[in-house]
């Protein structure tokens, strides 16, 4: 069975066994660690997390999100269910590229914020104090996200501090 073939069969079981099964949402975060730990740890299969930002096309600005890439070609599983998909519309559970649940809209991915957003960013920061603080406190989760992603160590201490149902164990005695 090649890489690919592994992540499929890997990601279909944490779709199903993880996301679908206990209607996880907010969690990209949370997935990407994971998928990136089981990979590297179990599979012997190197991933990237990607700390960037998603467009679903109803407006100009991005949303911080996580997610997974290999060989260039994306993972992400936590965008088909969410807390109220009225503000918040569904998106693609993806797998290596191929959508394997269609959501009610189609994000766009960036690595890093595309000048429209930046300009849309700029307008919101004449937004009344409870939206500027939720802004400000994105901000910080991005970078603290971004940081994390970028030593095995800290993501280990965030599986530590998780809450027991989101600890790396206990993950992967969901699969």
């Amino acid at each position: 069975m090649n890489d690919e073939d592994k992540l499929n069969l890997f990601c279909e079981k944490v779709y199903t066994n993880i996301v679908k099964k206990n209607e996880l949402h907010s969690a990209c975060y949370l997935l990407s660690f994971f998928i990136y730990k089981y990979c590297k740890e179990v599979l012997k299969i190197e991933t990237k997390i990607i700390i960037g930002w998603i467009n679903d096309g109803e407006w100009d600005g991005v949303a911080s999100h996580a997610w997974i890439e290999h060989n260039e070609k994306i993972i992400d599983l936590s965008l088909s269910i969410t807390d109220n998909s009225k503000p918040c519309p569904t998106g693609d559970a993806i797998i290596l590229d191929a959508v394997i649940v269609k959501g009610e809209s189609v994000h766009t991915y960036y690595k890093s914020i595309p000048e429209l957003a930046k300009e849309e960013y700029e307008k919101l920061k004449n937004s009344p104090p409870e939206i500027l603080r939720l802004m400000e406190h994105k901000e910080k989760e991005h970078k603290m996200m971004f940081n994390i992603s970028q030593q095995d160590m800290l993501i280990d201490n965030f599986f530590k501090n998780a809450p027991t149902r989101a600890q790396y164990k206990n993950l992967t005695n969901m699969l």
